[in-house]
């Protein structure tokens, strides 16, 4: 469980601000059966991302949510994180036409854990709806355990050391 003071959350539990947003694009639109079946199983390997925030007197507390993960279809307004739109989560995923957009509140990881979500998200997503199985490496799949020290709180030092997938066209 992690806690958290009230002088760092200066909103109230259900209007959530921080959010990251990452999104996929695909060739083909999305199917939102075959999605909801990919993030269940995803959720599998990331049982760390199964939570919600409530508050316990002057603090709030990160707790467990074992309720499914809202997969919605994205119709121009985005639902807010710990809200009953979302089961309580602090992860939701949407897509509209050939996009998919995962959004995580930033106290749960940054942009280097949620990256690894999105990635297995997507991984489950083709594997399930194009019966394909596909060859990846360093992919954290369903069925893994965790690996030692990833649900570790990262320091500027354990940062993964990667370039921006357009640097090398950057002049």
């Amino acid at each position: 469980m992690v806690k958290y003071t009230s002088d760092i959350l200066p909103y109230d539990i259900g209007r959530m601000n921080y959010t990251v947003r990452l999104l996929m694009q695909l060739k083909d639109d999305v199917d939102s059966c075959y999605l909801e079946k990919a993030v269940a199983l995803a959720m599998t390997r990331y049982p760390y991302f199964k939570k919600t925030m409530v508050r316990s007197g002057e603090e709030y507390l990160i707790v467990d949510n074992e309720r499914p993960i809202v997969v919605y279809e994205n119709t121009g307004k985005s639902r807010a994180l710990n809200s009953q739109d979302v089961n309580e989560h602090l992860v939701s995923v949407d897509y509209s036409g050939k996009t998919i957009g995962l959004n995580v509140s930033h106290m749960l990881a940054g942009g280097c854990g949620i990256f690894e979500l999105m990635r297995t998200i997507l991984y489950c997503y083709l594997t399930e709806r194009y019966s394909v199985r596909l060859t990846v490496e360093d992919l954290r799949l369903p069925g893994e355990p965790l690996e030692a020290g990833e649900r570790d709180y990262l320091d500027s030092d354990k940062l993964p050391d990667v370039k921006p997938m357009a640097y090398d066209r950057i002049k």
